[in-house]
């Protein structure tokens, strides 16, 4: 079993994608050799001729037109189970599984998160001390002792 990701698996002997540990997936062979590759290149791009050339032995003339069909079909599964198509088009080069992005908004800068961190900080300060005004009294006596 293969792991494309922490959602899907790829089972090359059943040639089925395997959702969240339980809902399996029927896919066709030339799928499962598309997904091996893009998931063994670790987020590397994975050019069009790369594919063609590991999947089709090299045949553009079958490869290209079959490529984009498989690309398809798996772009709709995915969409399907996941919500999201984890298969990547870099224009003009070529396609890769989508890195996994840790921050919802991946533009934002580490000053700004400190911001963010600090402000939940102080908003959270001001309602424990809004519903538990005598613990903060009693902490502030204790300090002062």
């Amino acid at each position: 079993m293969l792991k494309i990701n922490s959602s899907v698996s790829l089972d090359a002997n059943s040639n089925e994608l395997v959702f969240n540990r339980k809902t399996r997936v029927k896919i066709e062979p030339l799928s499962v050799k598309i997904l091996t590759v893009l998931t063994l290149k670790n987020g590397i791009v994975a050019t069009r001729s790369e594919l063609i050339e590991r999947v089709w032995d090299g045949n553009e003339g079958v490869g290209n037109t079959a490529l984009t069909k498989n690309i398809y079909k798996l772009r709709k599964i995915f969409q399907e189970h996941l919500k999201e198509d984890i298969i990547e088009t870099i224009p003009t080069r070529g396609y890769r599984i989508q890195q996994r992005k840790f921050l919802s908004y991946p533009s934002l800068s580490t000053s700004l998160l400190v911001k963010l961190g600090v402000a939940a900080s102080i908003l959270t300060f001001i309602i424990l001390k809004l519903t538990n005004p005598g613990m903060f009294h009693m902490l502030s006596h204790r300090m002062t002792h």
